[in-house]
């Protein structure tokens, strides 16, 4: 998976996934504002933990932050180095951090750490045997007593555990 993420995400092509418009482009990929909306009215709280998988270049992780409040936290987990460092550079917020991590093999946040856990257009990146340690590893970092454990795909797709 790391070639994909680097051949995809790296220093030459990071122009285009850092700004307000990749939110709004007609691509499945780009096209998140519905599922921010949802996010925002439905499932993330003020004081909420919220942990983002392949959190890219950071736009939609600042977004939670503000939806989490100065209560909350929000980490945005990235395999790019070049995502993080365009995250770190563009996206702050006192409740925002980043991680690098390669979400296949192990998130590495403690077991029943978050409210909500959310993954834009992820999983498609990822083999079967990756997608399956993936959701293994989003359900161990989950809060099973939290009321907003869910995680979302893509546009049109949420789904609860």
């Amino acid at each position: 998976m790391s070639a994909l993420v680097n051949r995809l995400y790296n220093s030459q092509s990071i122009q285009q996934w850092q700004h307000k418009r990749t939110m709004l482009h007609s691509s499945g990929i780009w096209g998140r504002e519905p599922v921010l909306e949802y996010l925002a009215d439905q499932v993330i709280k003020s004081g909420d933990v919220v942990v983002d998988v392949g959190a890219g270049a950071g736009f939609p992780t600042l977004r939670m932050a503000t939806m989490a409040g100065p209560a909350g936290n929000v980490v945005g987990i990235e395999l790019s180095e070049a995502m993080i460092e365009a995250a770190r550079h563009h996206c702050r917020a006192a409740n925002l951090s980043f991680q690098r991590a390669d979400i296949s093999q192990g998130i590495p946040l403690p077991d029943e750490f978050a409210d909500v856990v959310t993954g834009f257009m992820v999983l498609h990146n990822l083999r079967r045997t990756e997608m399956r340690r993936t959701l293994i590893e989003v359900e161990r970092i989950l809060n099973p007593h939290s009321p907003n454990n869910v995680l979302t795909f893509g546009v049109t797709c949420a789904i609860q555990i």
